[in-house]
């Protein structure tokens, strides 16, 4: 499974899977509301369907945001995206919205693609967990950045004499 923020979402990368017969699973989270082949924006689309449901997580505390409970209400659409050639790439898109946020906070909303089929509650969870568990790689690298220095500590260059 190769799991993306919104730096990620490449539509070559996703045609690049698709050509190589998914090798690996995507779930990456989308950063472009794109237009459907079949008219209309992507977001748009799926934010037109019902929910399939909610789910509850807590949300860890992060630079300046304190942990708390997080309820998002759960859309899928299975969708066909134009893969600007002669074809096109299907792939689910979830969104996960905040409901019920607290006053004064931005609501948690994600929406991510992947190439594996979700159309049950379940099938979102589990795509959510996923995508969530980012969060620790994310404080890994923060830890090593910041707290260890690691970045100063990189090796560099140094002219050798080979008769040595």
């Amino acid at each position: 499974m190769c799991i993306g923020d919104r730096e990620s979402d490449m539509l070559e990368m996703m045609v690049k899977a698709r050509d190589l017969g998914y090798p690996a699973d995507y779930l990456v989270r989308s950063q472009h509301n794109r237009v459907l082949p079949s008219g209309g924006k992507l977001w748009d689309k799926v934010m037109a369907q019902p929910p399939v449901g909610r789910i509850r997580f807590m949300l860890p505390a992060g630079r300046g945001r304190k942990s708390r409970t997080v309820e998002q209400d759960i859309r899928i659409e299975r969708v066909q995206l134009s893969d600007k050639a002669k074809g096109a790439i299907e792939v689910s898109c979830l969104v996960a919205s905040e409901v019920n946020a607290p006053a004064g906070v931005k609501p948690v909303v994600w929406r991510l693609l992947s190439n594996r089929v979700a159309s049950t509650l379940e099938q979102a969870s589990e795509l959510i967990d996923w995508y969530r568990s980012r969060w620790e790689i994310e404080l890994f690298f923060l830890i090593l950045k910041e707290g260890c220095r690691v970045e100063r500590l990189q090796l560099s260059d140094k002219d050798i004499d080979p008769a040595q």
